[in-house]
């Protein structure tokens, strides 16, 4: 199991310690709070990857904290229980970006669980970023064979230009690889995500060109 950072809050300091060495059991590192305000402090002081909060609370609730911290750092999970529960708050928590709303009294393996989930989750996703950017770097490596001093040129012309929304012109003779150039400036440009589309020029009659790549006003032929 992956090992995350857990901030448990409830006014309710034997709640607290109950669930606090439940999930120490499974290797995360766990604080505890005992209000709203002190959630706040300790989250200003270390991050978390998941915060369990108690909605009934003293001064702030749960849905002031989770208001607050979904403000402050939109990717953090809060799980909100409560033993006073009604249709009404569970909306509103999940309006407010709750992960899940628990029901007292509830067994800690099912929190267990929970947590479990979206540390995995986390983790995937951290992953994820970290092999894309990787990927990145070693671009002409993967698309482009050549560790030449002309293809070093072309490969920091292609870090260069791939961020701007410069339109680039490629030439050379059929077989030089233009078009693992143009996606290796694709696949570096914000507009990573989006489809690379490639198109045979020559496969178009000259003139539809134009009408094919840019498209035409119904009647713009007429005449």
């Amino acid at each position: 199991m992956r090992r995350g950072r857990v901030l448990v809050v409830d006014n309710e300091q034997r709640m607290c310690q109950v669930l606090k060495a439940a999930l120490e059991a499974d290797g995360h590192h766990v604080a505890m709070a005992f209000d709203g305000q002190a959630t706040l402090e300790a989250f200003a002081r270390e991050p978390f990857d998941v915060v369990i909060c108690d909605l009934k609370m003293p001064g702030m609730d749960g849905l002031e904290v989770l208001k607050e911290l979904k403000a402050r750092t939109p990717e953090v999970e809060v799980i909100l229980m409560t033993a006073y529960a009604t249709a009404q708050t569970a909306v509103e928590a999940m309006k407010q970006g709750a992960y899940d709303y628990l029901i007292k009294p509830f067994e800690t393996d099912e929190l267990r669980l929970k947590v479990g989930h979206i540390i995995e989750k986390r983790h995937l996703a951290e992953e994820n970023v970290a092999l894309r950017q990787q990927l990145r770097h070693t671009l002409e490596v993967a698309y482009v064979v050549g560790r030449s001093e002309a293809m070093e040129k072309v490969y920091r012309m292609v870090h260069k230009v791939a961020p701007t929304d410069a339109t680039v012109l490629l030439r050379g003779e059929s077989g030089t690889g233009k078009e693992l150039i143009a996606r290796a400036i694709h696949e570096l440009s914000p507009r990573a995500d989006k489809p690379f589309v490639a198109v045979s020029c020559g496969a178009l009659p000259e003139n539809l060109l134009e009408s094919e790549l840019f498209g035409y006003e119904n009647g713009a032929f007429t005449g």
